[in-house]
């Protein structure tokens, strides 16, 4: 069995299905993990593919199983050298030679590793540890050092060599290259000697001058006497053809070197210089015919084997230029067997990865790929992962940019438990397109069977940032959370190459050390939406990004209002505590006076109670010493209460201060509008938020709160002011809470407004149960959703389809988004879809969810012991002014009718004794009882512009 898969594997290395021979061959050292010719040519493969450490990997338990078999040395070698470690090559080969002295390809093999070394040792002068010492006896060198700016500049290329590059212009740098590598560096710039020409012959012809043919090495004057005076007239011949050639004159250095030949016929270097200046002539043809005269004489004349292969890859180089590739290759190829010149080396591979790309090109075919993507899904469904893998791989042929069947391939590399290479086929399916959710839930996946918790993490929440509503995102997202510590998250942090960058990028340090200090000093940077990109990440990897310094005001004084205080206050706030209901602000005071000033914050991080203590800078009930210079306002209170608080806070509000709902609920920007009025509300910026953080209890009162739960994320929208914030507001609320709930804050901030589910669902619910009601009382009170008929259920469904219908519109006429507002069936499937047993309509998904086991009807109980309908209760008294209500005055603005909405908010008034909308105005919302609404038009607002906000969005 591991013959076969050994044998499948060859073929397909063979016929370049690269991928699927490295599978056939990991298979079959399951088999047979002691094979030693299994890891060779899977090392091979893996050098194909240009995953030159794994070839190394593989090499090396080659070397090790059958320390005698010198082409596992081979392997090893070509890895090294592919990884730039050519010393370490050179020495693999010499192991080799001891154990086969006389293998020619691990001679040729030895030589380009010393060549190739040497060339790296050229471009590193500055790693002699004995340098300074160097410099010190040059008599033209050692005065540079009493310069501290040429110092540094040796120091930083001692460090890193590639800083060479960057400062080769200074003169004093140059003089030293120059001579620490005992040549005249100005002549190597300027082209004299070489073997230039063969690099011009893969440029443009007409970019720069050409460089001069290759000039063999002037004879020694001993040499020179052996001469016949032919071959001396020939020589000085050459040289004036050289001459010609540098001077661009073409047609006079032909005419030379045929002179040259006539004395000397046999000179092959003259067949190569005349096959030059064709090649610059752009003459190809005849380019070639002369190498190949050359290469005729040279063979008869047993000339120097390099200066055969000089002339073979100049056919190759023309063949090139003629678009033979194919041609070119096999020259190529006929070069390296006559000397493997380092540069013809790197030509021949870069034909090669052309030749395949033209060969995959012309192989696809996206019908076959869909055919095989068929045959792949049909072999996973059965469990026969090599099997779809293979097909797969012959769909990703076929079609190389679907990111689909990377996906699915990847799929089966984890169900075999070949997590790179499933890890491998998710990144390139995220590449190929980074919209495309499922290649995130796969590496998620992926990352999770690997124990890499944070990574998969991050690869949840990117796919979150594509569809929020992603439920396999949400529970990938919460497992990897919940399976990750802090000091995992903060030994990956230190891992990631990408948080390194950040933080050692100088201009982040800068921007991190401000934020320390100063956080209106910073404000400027934080509006770079790169600046903001970084602190998310940071924020992610668990790394506290403390806002020190940042005055925040935390309305309320419920469990709530605790939470923030304390966790703000831990994250480097300063925070002032406002309440100003009754002498609530006095006995939380009191209360942290009897505790030495500390608020404890008790939470559970993975399994872990921990439990910290805050300092708050105030607590008061005055809103003058709470709202002094104030950047962030946080409302953590009921909706009724906002608006009490911001009239208090109103003469300290400014341009540029952050106002944030946490819940905001609907109608919130339209009570900030009308508080503030149109100059200052279009000068702030707004956060509104969906929901509370955490769910959270206080154990004593003003001293001891407890987060129950923590949301994994949380949902909203921000209203951006004219005047810059002086904090950025998303990652600084982040900073402020941790790093949970992650904070998704996208569209337009109405869509808060709209998207809010429970005053539909309430009402409709409410409605559905009570508007036929015959004033008898019930021996029970009724199930509130368990107990819903179909009737109702449409009346919800048609009264949600208005709302979307609404948005719709909003979003086609005005260009804003409002993809945030869900019609309620796709709410309910997204928030309880696993809940739920019967998912056919919206009522049995509500009667099925089992998070609504056992709710029932708010009611009131008589004397009599029966029950009736509770309209004071909160579906009442706060859906319709604070929900319902709003959403009719939008509709009402955007002219679009709501006749369910209307139905439900006219009989709901009506048991409420309210009069919210009047029915002798056409049913237009400016009842009476409006000031204790939300609605727009309770505030002045009635055009589109104004409900839209200022800025427009």
């Amino acid at each position: 069995m591991a013959d076969e898969l050994k044998n499948k594997g060859n073929s397909a290395l063979s016929a370049g299905n690269i991928d699927e021979a490295i599978s056939c061959y990991t298979e079959a050292i399951k088999l047979d993990p002691s094979n030693h010719v299994l890891f060779s040519n899977r090392s091979a493969a893996y050098c194909k593919a240009e995953r030159y450490t794994e070839a190394l990997a593989d090499a090396d338990e080659c070397v090790k199983l059958a320390p005698n078999w010198t082409k596992g040395y081979t392997r090893k070698g070509a890895a090294l050298e592919f990884l730039g470690r050519f010393d370490e090559a050179v020495g693999v080969y010499e192991d080799a030679l001891q154990k086969e002295p006389n293998n020619a390809q691990l001679k040729a093999a030895m030589e380009n590793a010393y060549s190739q070394a040497g060339n790296k040792a050229f471009f590193n002068p500055f790693a002699d540890p004995k340098l300074m010492d160097r410099i010190q006896k040059s008599p033209k060198l050692r005065s540079y050092l009493s310069d501290p700016d040429f110092r540094l500049k040796l120091q930083m290329m001692q460090q890193d060599p590639s800083k060479l590059g960057q400062f080769i212009q200074d003169p004093r740098v140059m003089a030293c290259v120059s001579e620490l590598l005992g040549v005249n560096l100005d002549d190597a710039m300027n082209g004299a000697g070489g073997d230039a020409q063969d690099d011009k012959m893969e440029t443009d012809a007409a970019a720069s001058p050409p460089p001069p043919p290759k000039e063999e090495p002037k004879p020694s004057a001993s040499a020179d006497q052996s001469l016949t005076e032919e071959e001396k007239k020939a020589n000085a011949l050459k040289e004036q053809g050289n001459s010609a050639y540098k001077a661009k004159q073409f047609d006079q250095a032909i005419e030379l070197y045929k002179q040259a030949m006539e004395l000397a016929p046999t000179n092959v270097s003259l067949y190569t210089n005349t096959a030059a200046v064709r090649f610059e002539q752009q003459r190809y043809e005849d380019c070639i015919a002369e190498c190949q005269k050359g290469i005729e004489i040279g063979r008869e004349n047993n000339a120097d084997f390099k200066l055969i292969a000089k002339a073979l890859a100049r056919i190759a180089n023309a063949n090139v230029k003629l678009g033979n590739l194919r041609e070119a290759k096999r020259y190529f190829d006929k070069s390296l067997s006559e000397h493997r010149a380092p540069d013809v080396i790197k030509r021949a591979q870069e034909i090669e990865r052309q030749l395949k790309q033209l060969e995959e090109q012309a192989y696809i075919n996206p019908e076959l790929a869909e055919e095989e993507k068929a045959k792949g899904n049909e072999q996973f469904s059965n469990g026969k992962f090599p099997d779809a893998i293979r097909h797969y791989s012959e769909a990703i042929r076929r079609n190389p940019d679907d990111p689909r069947l990377y996906s699915n391939r990847a799929a089966c590399y984890t169900k075999l438990m070949e997590f790179n290479m499933a890890l491998k086929d998710c990144d390139t399916c995220i590449k190929k397109d980074p919209k495309f959710i499922k290649g995130y839930l796969r590496k998620g996946a992926c990352l999770m069977a690997m124990k890499e918790n944070v990574k998969a993490a991050e690869a949840y929440r990117k796919a979150l940032e594509i569809d929020e509503n992603c439920q396999e995102a949400k529970e990938g997202y919460m497992q990897a959370e919940l399976g990750t510590n802090d000091e995992q998250r903060r030994q990956a942090a230190l891992n990631d190459p990408e948080v390194q960058d950040i933080l050692s990028d100088p201009a982040m340090q800068m921007i991190l050390g401000q934020m320390q200090k100063d956080p209106k000093a910073v404000a400027e940077h934080l509006q770079n939406p790169q600046v903001r990109t970084k602190l998310q990440k940071l924020i992610d990897a668990g790394i506290p990004i403390t806002m020190s310094g940042v005055k925040v005001v935390i309305c309320g004084g419920g469990n709530g209002a605790h939470v923030a205080a304390g966790l703000a206050a831990l994250n480097g706030a300063d925070v002032r505590m406002m309440s100003t209901f009754s002498d609530e602000a006095e006995r939380i005071s009191a209360a942290l006076a009897a505790n030495n000033g500390l608020l404890r914050v008790t939470y559970t991080d993975a399994g872990t109670t921990k439990e910290l203590d805050a300092k708050l800078s105030v607590v008061t009930k005055d809103p003058a010493v709470a709202g002094k210079d104030v950047d962030l306002i946080l409302l953590v209170v009921p909706a009724f209460a906002h608006a009490g608080y911001l009239r208090a806070l109103l003469p300290n509000i400014t341009p540029g201060t952050v106002i944030c709902g946490m819940p905001g609920s609907p109608g919130f920007p339209f009570e900030v509008d009308g508080i503030l009025g149109p100059e200052l509300s279009a000068q702030v910026t707004l956060m509104d938020w969906a929901t509370l953080p955490w769910a959270c209890r206080l154990l004593e009162f003003g001293r001891h709160v407890e987060v129950l739960g923590t949301k994994e994320s949380m949902r909203g929208s921000v209203r951006l002011g004219t005047v810059p914030s002086r904090v950025d507001p998303v990652p600084c609320l982040q900073s402020l809470l941790g790093q949970r709930p992650v904070l998704n804050a996208s569209g337009h901030i109405l869509g808060i407004t709209l998207g809010s589910v429970n005053q539909i669902v309430h009402l409709a619910v409410m409605y559905g149960q009570w508007y036929n009601w015959d004033g008898k009382g019930l021996p029970e009170s009724p199930l509130f959703y368990q107990g819903i008929n179909e009737e109702t259920g449409s009346l919800l469904n048609s009264m949600s389809a208005e709302i979307c219908a609404l948005a719709k519109k909003i979003s086609d006429t005005q260009g804003v988004d409002l993809k945030s507002v869900l019609h309620i069936y796709d709410w309910y499937m997204d928030c309880y879809g696993k809940d739920i047993s019967d998912k056919s309509t919206l009522a049995t998904s509500m009667r099925t969810n089992a998070s609504y086991r056992g709710l029932r009807h708010p009611t009131v109980v008589g004397e009599d012991g029966l029950h009736r309908p509770n309209y004071g209760y909160r579906y009442m008294t706060e859906d319709v002014p604070f929900g319902l209500v709003i959403t009719k005055g939008i509709a009402e603005i955007f002219q679009l009718p709501t006749p369910n909405i209307d139905r439900v908010l006219a009989w709901s008034q009506k048991q409420m004794g309210k009069e919210f909308v009047r029915e002798s105005a056409g049913g237009r919302v400016c009842g009476s009882d409006i000031g204790m609404t939300r609605a727009p038009q309770r505030y002045g607002l009635t055009t589109v512009e104004q409900v839209l906000g200022v800025p427009k969005q």
